[in-house]
């Protein structure tokens, strides 16, 4: 369950803990929680999504390579490891594209 920038129900950023938000909320989670994901949905859920960016196309191909490979890396069973797939990117644009990329 993803809420979209900020919770329509309860107007919460989405970053918010779920504790944080309304019943309306919670309840749409525990319904979603366990059924199966239509094919289109899984499709549109494989593709990163760059709604902004002052890359060049190529170096944004790369990057976004770069990430998702680093969460694939740190996925596992109980979850993803993002604070060592986020310290991974780091390194690997550091490397490639200097300190301030």
């Amino acid at each position: 369950f993803r809420l979209s920038r900020s919770c329509t129900s309860c107007l919460l950023w989405a970053d918010a803990l779920p504790t944080q938000h309304c019943a309306a909320c919670l309840s749409k989670a525990s319904k979603m929680a366990g059924r199966p994901i239509n094919s289109s949905l899984r499709k549109q859920m494989q593709k990163a999504i760059v709604k902004q960016s002052d890359m060049g196309a190529e170096m944004k191909g790369e990057v976004l390579d770069i990430i998702s490979g680093s969460i694939d890396k740190y996925a596992g069973a109980d979850g993803v490891n993002f604070e060592a797939a986020a310290r991974l990117i780091k390194d690997t644009l550091d490397k490639q594209y200097g300190f301030n990329w």
